[in-house]
């Protein structure tokens, strides 16, 4: 029905955003009683391997996973799965190969991460696809397993047993979700030129975009594993989960409702509702997102310490980030208006300037020995990149909506 968004959608999602902050919240309790039995080195090697695995499996899907919810026919989603999947398993084979041919075994455990974590994301869409939302949900649940099983590892002193429990969940994941998918949707199918030409926006824009935002986040902790320490590496993971927690309950609770009125709204040309909406959405989100991180502060000044001695530098480090992260928590429901109001290729040009800041604030850091001041740069320089996207959302919708209004007075005249 016209100017409204169908309630069973709304449940769905309700139920799906219920699921995530449960999860969420199981995950952000259980690190503290990790972070009790590991030390910050090995969060910090953890921190690395989480990143590489987030990259590689962007490039391992060409960002053409979206595609299996966007198709209009169950044959086509069918045939984009399997052009995927194709796609995942040679990615996989030759990051194997090179760990093999180059004799650094002990990397293989890249490749496994790569394709069971980019099987597991496309399963996720095929059950959104199919309307098998419960699955979704379950595969949710079994990630919790994670926790439980890096917990086990860390009391017998399991050496890298962060990484080989999250490995062992993502396993977990995969069998239990591929036993209820159609086993004809497991087949090689390289149909890569028709999934290219019927979703070449999705590879041009969204694909080095989608990279592109992954790597400006995701490369701090690999850079500065690579030019500081493991030690630093730990202390920041910590401060950016501690931090990333207020992203993750924003995203659960606003970002995709917004998405879908926003949606409606902008596909009904109603851009003066879309105004409205969008006010009434940052100011309850600013407020929620300032307040969150306040406490997520006061929490790493008086709570933290309590569980151990060890993470006594990470209110430094939240300190710093935590206006980079607010303006991020703000930002993400928005995020969706560059699909919105078709700004694809700016939102790209705005992803290569956040890697940039990034990159160069690690550099000077690195060149001045001080790992802060790099941290000081990447937080102020994207938050206020972020600030003036933000800015330039509403200066588009404000514009269209006072076009519309001066064509409708045009029209009555």
């Amino acid at each position: 029905m016209k100017n409204m968004v169908n309630k069973s959608t709304f449940k769905t999602l309700g139920g799906l955003s219920l699921a995530s902050i449960l999860v969420q919240s199981i995950s952000f309790l259980a690190t503290f009683y990790l972070a009790k039995i590991y030390h910050p080195e090995n969060f910090g090697t953890f921190s690395s391997f989480l990143s590489w695995i987030s990259i590689l499996s962007i490039i391992s899907t060409l960002h053409f996973e979206y595609a299996i919810v966007l198709a209009k026919s169950k044959n086509e989603s069918k045939e984009i799965f399997q052009t995927v999947f194709t796609l995942i398993v040679l990615f996989s084979v030759i990051l194997l190969s090179f760990c093999v041919l180059s004799q650094k075994t002990h990397l293989i455990i890249y490749p496994l991460g790569v394709i069971i974590f980019s099987f597991n994301q496309i399963f996720e869409y095929y059950f959104i696809k199919n309307n098998k939302y419960k699955w979704v949900v379950i595969g949710r649940f079994i990630s919790i397993t994670t926790f439980i099983l890096q917990y086990i590892f860390g009391i017998y002193e399991i050496e890298n047993g962060l990484v080989i429990g999250y490995l062992l969940s993502l396993i977990a994941q995969f069998l239990c979700q591929s036993y209820f998918i159609e086993k004809d949707y497991f087949k090689l199918n390289f149909k890569i030129k028709k999934m290219y030409e019927n979703y070449k926006l999705l590879f041009r824009y969204g694909f080095p975009s989608t990279l592109i935002d992954v790597l400006s986040y995701n490369s701090i902790p690999i850079l500065i594993l690579t030019y500081f320490s493991s030690f630093q590496t730990g202390i920041y993971f910590m401060a950016s989960k501690l931090l990333g927690a207020g992203i993750l309950f924003i995203s659960s609770t606003f970002s995709k409702v917004y998405h879908l009125k926003a949606a409606t709204f902008y596909s009904e040309n109603n851009f003066n509702d879309l105004l409205k909406y969008s006010n009434k959405n940052l100011k309850v989100i600013s407020s929620i997102s300032i307040l969150i991180g306040i406490s997520i502060y006061m929490f790493s000044v008086f709570g933290l310490p309590l569980i151990s001695s060890q993470w006594s530098k990470v209110p430094n480090y939240v300190l710093i980030l935590m206006p980079y992260f607010i303006i991020r928590m703000i930002y993400n429901p928005f995020s969706y208006l560059v699909d919105i109001l078709k700004i694809n290729k700016l939102g790209l040009f705005f992803n290569i300037f956040q890697l940039f800041c990034t990159s160069l604030g690690i550099i000077i850091g690195y060149l001045t020995s001080n790992l802060k001041i790099g941290l000081i740069i990447i937080s102020g320089a994207n938050t206020l990149i972020i600030s003036a996207f933000i800015f330039y959302f509403f200066y588009k919708i404000n514009n269209l909506s006072y076009q519309k209004i001066t064509i409708s007075i045009h029209e009555i005249n």
